[in-house]
């Protein structure tokens, strides 16, 4: 746990029963998965500095659709800024249990993380309301650091398949990112397609450090023409110290 504090510090969890809990299920007929709470760390009720994780952890089961499934916890209040995992492993038919961590990157509370399910075309086909009550405030170490590793760049972008290019609905866009990063904390790295379109891409996978690359992928769920993508560093006080928008032309077709 010590080591994913200071890895995410200053982006920077006994027990909480899912009985304590108010969730609400929201999928349809062509699922029968169920998520059931295991913990929270640290457990509702705590109060955090600004960037420190929420860990939660669940269990899931479902045989139907017969596939890897990715799922995320989030927090879907707009009123504050937040930060979540990415799917960096897949449920499986059957039942097991997956940890996933959210946090906000400012001063406010969340009373509520959702937990979503998509499929291969990328839509939603589960939701699960967890009750929780966290307060988060200032984090003067993380507002200290706001400007750490400015000057750092994604210096190239690669695609795979190669821009232009006409693909499949739920197929699969590869990007290289080269990166040069110049603080000792290292930054993370996000590519996005800009559109309203039924999307998945690469969230947060950890910070990176010094000169190197890294792969990052998206995928639309829907005929759709991408022709912008954002690639973004990301320090560890949750701040953009780079950001860059970059002409593609991908046509997802049925």
């Amino acid at each position: 746990m010590k080591r994913l504090i200071s890895a995410l510090l200053l982006i920077g969890l006994t027990m909480c029963t899912a009985a304590a809990q108010t969730p609400k299920d929201k999928g349809n007929a062509n699922t029968d998965i169920s998520l059931e709470l295991v913990d929270l760390d640290p457990p509702s009720g705590s109060t955090l500095m600004a960037g420190e994780p929420i860990n939660i952890r669940f269990k899931y089961k479902y045989a139907r659709p017969n596939l890897e499934l990715p799922v995320w916890a989030k927090i879907l209040d707009e009123k504050y800024n937040s930060t979540y995992q990415g799917s960096v492993d897949f449920m499986q038919p059957g039942s097991g249990i997956v940890e996933r961590f959210v946090f906000l990157s400012e001063p406010g509370t969340v009373k509520n993380i959702t937990l979503v399910v998509k499929d291969n075309d990328h839509r939603q086909i589960y939701a699960r309301d967890v009750k929780v009550n966290y307060k988060y405030v200032r984090n003067p170490r993380a507002e200290a650091k706001k400007n750490d590793g400015k000057g750092s760049r994604i210096v190239a972008v690669r695609f795979n398949p190669a821009s232009p290019a006409v693909l499949k609905i739920g197929a699969t866009v590869k990007a290289t990112l080269d990166y040069a990063i110049f603080n000792a904390d290292g930054l993370d790295m996000s590519i996005e397609p800009i559109s309203t379109c039924n999307l998945t891409y690469s969230g947060m996978t950890g910070p990176r450090r010094g000169v190197g690359k890294i792969e990052k992928t998206f995928s639309i769920g829907e005929p759709c023409t991408i022709k912008k993508v954002k690639v973004e560093m990301i320090n560890a006080a949750s701040q953009h110290v780079f950001e860059q928008i970059i002409d593609v032309n991908f046509e997802f077709v049925k």
